[in-house]
């Protein structure tokens, strides 16, 4: 299978997309965000494939094989737990990013706003 040479559009809308956590408000700290464009171009490279990320002329990340890591320790802690505690682990998870994030925007959740 061939694929054709990315066009300066894809290039550039690859990029944006790559550099958007620099502009985001979530996560706050700049260190957090620089974390967050390393993660997601591992997951682009485990989805997309090196051919596909080179195309369009994304680097690589020392951290490329996290997915699979993780992947692996996931499939670890299911075959080991029932399912109904991978729930309740991803439940918490979710919630505490939920937090975070609406603390990140000035939400008092004490008060209830």
């Amino acid at each position: 299978m061939t694929q054709s040479a990315a066009d300066e559009d894809t290039k550039a809308l690859a990029h944006a997309l790559m550099l958007e956590p620099m502009t985001a408000s979530f996560p706050k700290y700049v260190w957090q965000k620089r974390v967050m464009i390393k993660l997601h171009l591992a997951y682009n490279y485990y989805f997309l494939g090196d051919r596909a990320c080179g195309i369009m002329e994304l680097p690589k990340t020392r951290i490329r094989y996290y997915p699979y890591v993780a992947g692996f320790l996931n499939g670890m802690f299911e075959s080991i737990n029932p399912h109904w505690v991978s729930v309740r682990v991803g439940r918490k998870t979710q919630e505490r990013i939920k937090t975070l994030f609406l603390m990140s925007h000035g939400h008092n959740l004490k008060s209830g706003s």
